[in-house]
């Protein structure tokens, strides 16, 4: 059967959209990955992206950053298309949002204070003194007083998780992105950068997108929550809404289970508890 998809909904009601996706379309060769996305995201929110592995979630993160360009329809940040063709266009804007790749992505030869203030001597003209007393300031922020001198090498998986974070906010930006921040994590230390999401939406104001597949995090963390399906949107709501859904309950059950979405003996899973066969 065709799972009745939800009607697009309004964000949640605080600041203005900073985000918005129309008919959103990608395509990697003749295999479509996202059929139509409709999204707003809007400035003091925080949206988890819940869905199985190639069910889109990570390629609807790189489209809102600008890293890969959509096939049909548009994807805005601050009503600047990240669609154009000139990346040019697109410097001011990448200036106003972060990053949290889901391995830190630092770079092992530089000291923790070096991967922060990278960010801050390409795009800024601050004197070396101001720079480091903000790369202090955002090590602060996240819970690492004085550890600007180490080796990433020398940290947990925990401690990088938190450095990506400093640099994701060394700009203060207006939106950060999270790709996966409790992949690889314990439970204790994926409950504390939980908190830090949580504390940095409220005390920056900013627009937190989270892509994740861990349910207590998302959960915990969630202003709004939507789930990919096969590349479109099929549960839209807060997270006491979503516990309700069938189509959520079908995903978490599924996980449980050890399988995705769809692939349970062959057959439709989501599908099967919204009753269709």
């Amino acid at each position: 059967m065709d799972i009745p998809l939800p009607e697009p909904r309004e964000a949640t009601a605080k600041g203005e959209v900073v985000i918005r996706c129309r008919g959103v379309k990608k395509s990697y060769g003749e295999r479509e990955i996202l059929h139509g996305i409709d999204l707003d995201v809007r400035k003091g929110e925080t949206l988890v992206i819940m869905g199985g592995s190639g069910h889109g979630k990570s390629t609807l993160l790189r489209l809102m950053i600008g890293a890969e360009k959509a096939n049909a329809g548009s994807v805005e940040l601050f009503g600047q298309d990240m669609n154009v063709k000139n990346d040019e266009l697109l410097y001011p804007i990448k200036k106003r949002f972060g990053v949290l790749f889901q391995s830190s992505a630092l770079y092992g030869s530089m000291t923790v204070g070096e991967n922060i203030s990278l960010l801050l001597e390409e795009h800024t003209d601050l004197d070396r003194k101001i720079i480091d007393i903000i790369v202090k300031l955002k090590l602060e922020q996240v819970g690492l007083r004085r550890c600007e001198d180490l080796m990433p090498s020398e940290l947990s998986g925990g401690m990088r998780k938190r450095v990506g974070l400093a640099r994701a906010i060394a700009l203060d930006p207006e939106i950060i992105f999270y790709d996966e921040p409790g992949a690889g994590l314990d439970p204790v230390v994926l409950a504390q950068i939980d908190q830090l999401i949580i504390g940095l939406g409220e005390k920056l104001g900013v627009a937190s997108i989270v892509v994740t597949h861990e349910m207590q995090s998302a959960f915990r963390i969630a202003d709004r929550m939507v789930l990919l399906y096969n590349g479109r949107i099929i549960a839209d709501g807060t997270p006491e809404e979503m516990r309700a859904n069938p189509a959520v309950e079908a995903f978490i059950h599924g996980r449980s289970d050890g399988g995705e979405i769809g692939a349970r003996d062959g057959s439709g899973f989501v599908e099967d508890l919204l009753g269709g066969k």
